[in-house]
Order: C-alpha cells, then structure tokens, then sequence
C-alpha cells in the first residue's frame, strides 16, 4: 500500500469517535439512565438486572460485564448523582448568609429541599441495598463524614454574623444539619410542600444560630 492510498476503515482504529467506542458509551449511558429509573421507581428488591438491560436495549450480559453486580450498579447510579443527593452547595452561594442570613439560607435550603426530594426514591433504594449488603454501610458513612465536613466548612461563614450565639458548636451543628437533610425524603417530611419543609429547616437552623434578638420578626 503506498503512503497516498486511504486505509480501509476499521471500527478497531485509533482516535476518537469510533463507532463502536461511541455505541459503548451509549450503552454505558443508556444503562445507568435505565437503573436510575428504575431503582427510583421500583425500589431496590423491585428493580432486576433484567429490566435494567429490556429498557436499555441490551443485553443482560452487558450488564454483568461493565458493572459485575446489581449492588455496583446501584453503586454507579449513586455516585452519578452524588454531588444532588448530597445537597451541598458552593461557598459564593452559602456565604450570601454573611449579608442577609435569612434569604440565603432559605435559598440554600431550598436548593438541599429540591435536590434531596429529587433523589427520594433513589435513596430508599440505597437504605434497603444496605439492609442486604450491610458492607455498603461503610461507604454511607464515608459519604455522610463528607457532607458534615463540607457543612461545617459553609457554616464557619456564620460565624462572623454579629448575632451569632456564642456557645453554639460548629460541629455538633454540622452534623444536626446533616441529619435533618438526610430525612427531608422521608415522612413526616413528605407531607409538606417543600416550601413548607424549606421554611421549617430554615428557622430551625437560624434559632439555632441567632440570638434571640437576632433573629427575624415572623
């Protein structure tokens, strides 16, 4: 072959946007999209290795070869959708707490209601894949660990709010708030709009934080 002929197209070549790379990443796309349905729809004890593959249009076999297990696909879904379930926000939208503590953190607590109701059937899922696989509880730890991390990162920004209470602990706060966020999917949770859930974890955290001649009239 001399240098000027064209090579015959093989779907092994090399470089990006091959045809069978892209339908891999498809299959790999159009599985998690199935499982997340389908764990938030149906549950964990609901949702089967089979169905996840019928919606996906592939095969049940394709399943067990990129994720190895129904619990790793649970695992997969999860952590693509870590950062909503988790809730957290970014510093420059908590910090809005230093100026008008009530508007931000009913905006912030807002965002967690939303996201966290979002990923509500989700979650179930999660609780009971754990009752059946306790060593997943490990890694809920190591997830909640993080969010009280990042939590009390956000609320050392309240700290400098002149009404601040002086003996409240960071800490201890940090991990009630997680708390309260890990139940707004849960009842009696779900019995409010999530106005109403935003504007009882609101005023929970600001009587909290605020001295009582700090806090807002209403």
């Amino acid at each position: 072959m001399s240098p000027n002929t064209p090579r015959p197209f093989s779907p092994f070549s090399s470089g990006p946007g091959r045809p069978q790379q892209r339908r891999s990443q498809e299959t790999h796309a159009a599985l998690l999209r199935a499982a997340d349905a389908g764990f938030s729809a149906d549950g964990w004890r609901g949702t089967s290795v089979e169905r996840v593959a019928a919606a996906a249009g592939t095969s049940v076999g394709s399943v067990y070869t990129r994720f190895g297990s129904k619990r790793d696909l649970l695992l997969a879904v999860v952590g693509e959708r870590l950062e909503e379930i988790t809730g957290i926000v970014e510093t420059s939208e908590f910090s809005e707490l230093l100026h008008n503590p009530v508007g931000g953190l009913r905006a912030t607590v807002a965002l967690v209601v939303t996201r966290r109701r979002g990923a509500a059937g989700l979650l179930t899922a999660w609780s009971d894949a754990c009752i059946d696989h306790p060593e997943m509880r490990e890694l809920e730890t190591g997830i909640r660990d993080s969010i009280v991390k990042q939590l009390r990162d956000r609320l050392e920004l309240l700290s400098a709010h002149p009404g601040i209470r002086s003996e409240i602990n960071l800490d201890q706060l940090a991990i009630a708030v997680c708390a309260l966020i890990e139940g707004l999917h849960l009842p009696p949770w779900t019995a409010l709009s999530d106005d109403e859930a935003t504007d009882i974890c609101s005023r929970l955290i600001l009587h909290t934080c605020l001295r009582d001649e700090a806090l807002p009239p209403g």
